[in-house]
């Protein structure tokens, strides 16, 4: 199933989409993903904390429980999610399907596959790397692809902005065989209070914490499990 789900994605990315894709179990509670995830709109920005996070190539939901640690923004500290994942319309993104799909390639009729081998722990294998540090040099970068940011974008950063991370390795945003120049991709984690999961919102409320009706901790999608 995990190589049907990345074959259609790869076939959106291709077609010029961007994809945001959730599993079954997840609820939408309301539009507003938009506001971490896309600077398509200039008439709605994101949200300060997502100024970064809003032009990476790849956004996860996350396990974190810590709802404090995850307000900080400063790093990745549980384990990714795959229950809710954004993947712009870009070479990065392209790059780490391919590498998402090269990896369940590898594992399929292994002899020692268990139920802990699937496609999300093969994400979390994939999509790993150091922070994202010279952000101006990267907004660069990400205005020349094409992706929607206005030149001032970090121009009021908040202390407890969301970190975007960066691959060490390059990976081609190719079918195998195509022929292309490998590259990195960036992604970030979604915050834990907007993008919920079961624990979260139904043993710590994070739906009745304070500033819960704040845009940044309006609650969007709880995921069940």
């Amino acid at each position: 199933m995990g190589l049907v789900k990345v074959a259609f994605l790869w076939e959106l990315l291709a077609a010029g989409f961007h994809v945001l894709i959730s599993d079954l179990d997840v609820v939408w509670l309301n539009g507003h993903w938009r506001r971490w995830m896309s600077w398509a709109d200039p008439a709605h920005p994101p949200v300060p904390q997502a100024a970064a996070l809003a032009l990476a190539d790849v956004l996860v939901t996350t396990d974190e429980l810590d709802t404090t640690h995850d307000d900080s923004g400063r790093g990745v500290s549980a384990e990714l999610n795959t229950g809710v994942v954004y993947l712009r319309g870009t070479r990065g993104a392209k790059a780490m399907v391919q590498s998402w799909r090269k990896a369940m390639l590898r594992q399929k009729g292994g002899k020692h596959l268990t139920e802990n081998v699937n496609d999300q722990s093969l994400f979390n294998q994939v999509v790993s790397g150091g922070e994202v540090k010279d952000l101006q040099a990267w907004l660069r970068s990400r205005r020349a692809e094409g992706v929607a940011a206005p030149p001032d974008a970090f121009a009021s950063l908040p202390g407890n902005y969301r970190r975007v991370h960066q691959t060490g390795s390059s990976h081609e945003p190719c079918l195998p065989g195509a022929g292309c120049a490998a590259t990195t991709f960036t992604f970030g984690t979604l915050p834990v209070r907007p993008f919920t999961g079961g624990h979260t919102w139904f043993n710590q409320n994070v739906q009745e914490m304070d500033g819960h009706e704040q845009p940044q901790h309006q609650p969007i999608t709880v995921h069940f499990t």
